[in-house]
């Protein structure tokens, strides 16, 4: 009887976990892992007439809308839009939608999988495991804690850099015309642009990507005229990004100046 009663109370305690809202936003996660596994094998395993891919992929990307969308409506229960523009999860939410819209690409995917994988690991450990009665302690929640804190922030290290790449090839694809390039390269631009400035990890990222197209550009046998269009890339980011910033920084002042008239 007393293995029976347990039972019942795993049960009880599970189907009660099942209606919470985190328990949902451990689904979507899941739902979007889950997607860019299937994606990830679709593109090499079926021929690029079947639907599939597109499925898979929109599968990713609606798990992750649905994760930062949970976020912010738990996160936020009275509307206050700047401070959810500032949210990283509102940030993440617009460009999943954006990518939405967009041809599939394995490679918008990546920073997802790195968020969720990490996201599914722990709250496994330290909710679903102790409500089926297993403790966070046990051999087996050690592990997953040990390969969170070994992986974690590489991982998002990862995610950071393949943002990066993403825009590379965003830029890439409006210089050749493609539809509807200029529109996502300008929008997803002023995502990193946003992520740069509240990001270490995009910092770190932006620095080791120019360190490594520096020191690749130093060879000899690369033409000077290709460092200077380089040079030049790099001296116009640095002075839009100035102008930018200076801009953001002038308007409390003018704020405070305009108030004094009135």
């Amino acid at each position: 009887m007393s293995s029976k009663s347990g039972s019942n109370a795993k049960k009880q305690s599970l189907g009660e976990l099942v209606k919470t809202i985190q328990f949902a936003w451990f689904v979507g996660h899941v739902v979007s892992l889950l997607g860019f596994v299937l994606y990830f094998i679709s593109v090499f395993r079926i021929r690029s007439s079947s639907r599939l891919p597109l499925i898979w992929y929109r599968m990713d990307l609606l798990g992750a809308i649905a994760t930062f969308g949970i976020v912010l409506a738990t996160s936020y229960t009275k509307l206050d839009p700047r401070k959810i523009v500032r949210d990283d999860n509102f940030q993440y939410l617009l460009v999943s939608i954006l990518w939405w819209f967009q041809s599939p690409s394995i490679l918008v995917l990546i920073p997802f999988a790195c968020f969720s994988i990490f996201h599914v690991l722990s709250f496994t450990r330290t909710t679903l495991l102790p409500t089926l009665g297993t403790p966070a302690t046990s051999p087996i929640g050690t592990k997953i804690a040990e390969f969170v804190k070994g992986y974690n922030d590489r991982s998002l290290a990862i995610a950071s850099t393949i943002e990066i790449l993403v825009l590379i090839r965003c830029i890439l694809s409006a210089l050749m015309f493609r539809r509807g390039s200029w529109i996502t390269m300008v929008l997803y631009s002023v995502f990193i642009k946003v992520r740069y400035d509240n990001s270490h990890l995009t910092r770190a990222s932006v620095r080791n990507m120019e360190v490594r197209i520096d020191s690749l550009l130093a060879d000899a046998r690369i033409p000077p005229s290709i460092r200077n269009v380089w040079n030049s890339f790099k001296a116009s980011l640095r002075k839009y990004h100035n102008i930018f910033e200076a801009k953001i920084a002038n308007k409390p002042a003018a704020a405070a100046a305009a108030s004094k008239k009135e």
